[in-house]
Formats: structure tokens, sequence, C-alpha cells
């Protein structure tokens, strides 16, 4: 069974992993069909390294725009997704952005709290549906 999807209003998101301290999380597919094309992203993070909720993890590059990706939640940086690392593989971010294209594993005691506070799959489209009219 799939661990349900916690999102924020600025389009990131977090899913719990099997191990419940592990979570993944990246933009939505929203995020990506607004930016465009993703032709780049760099990571700000490193592994080992803490974090807190809305630290700026990462930023995007787009064909239209530069963004910042914030931390949904706070942890200490587990792993980096090694298609980004290692390949340079951004094309993951265009077709695959809650599935493959997460950018961190994050490790956190403390997101079964933060996660109180953010959008389920309904509410997000219901947000999505509001800010587009």
């Amino acid at each position: 069974m799939n661990k349900p999807f916690f999102f924020t209003q600025s389009h990131e998101w977090a899913q719990q992993q099997q191990q419940d301290d592990l979570y993944h999380i990246g933009i939505t597919d929203v995020a990506q069909h607004k930016l465009g094309e993703v032709i780049h992203l760099e990571i700000h993070v490193s592994e080992g390294q803490s974090i807190n909720k809305g630290d700026m993890i990462a930023e995007v590059e787009s064909v239209k725009a530069v963004s910042e990706i914030y931390a949904p939640i706070s942890g200490t940086v587990d792993k980096l997704n090694p298609q980004f690392i290692s390949e340079s593989n951004f094309a993951l971010l265009n077709t695959s952005p809650e599935v493959d294209g997460w950018i961190a594993q994050i490790k956190s005691t403390v997101a079964s709290q933060e996660t109180g506070d953010m959008l389920n799959q309904e509410s997000y489209k219901k947000f999505c549906d509001e800010e587009d009219h």
C-alpha cells in the first residue's frame, strides 16, 4: 500500500516511505507543469545535513524560470536522488516528479507533527483548482 502524500501551498511534497521515519521530498506535478520543461536542478543540501521545514534545499531551472524549492519537513538528509547527482537526469522532474523525481530522502522524527498543517491529496487538488481561477 502506498503511503499518503503531503503537499505545501508552494508545491512541494513529502511522502513517508516504508521505514516510518524516512520521507521522500520533491516538487509536485502541478509545479512542474507551471514551470515548463526542467533543464537543470541545483541541490543546495548534502547527505547528513540537518534541515528545517521551510529551508531552501534546491533551485530548479526551467525554460520559463528559476524557482527555489523548500523543505516541506524538518530532519536530516539521509540521501539525495542518485539520478540527479551522478547522471544529471533532470528529465525525471518532467516525467515523474512525484515518483522517480524525488530530490532527497529525509530522516525525520518530527514529520508526523509537521505534516498536520500540510495538504492531503484532495485538499491540494482543491487548492490548485482555486489558485488557477
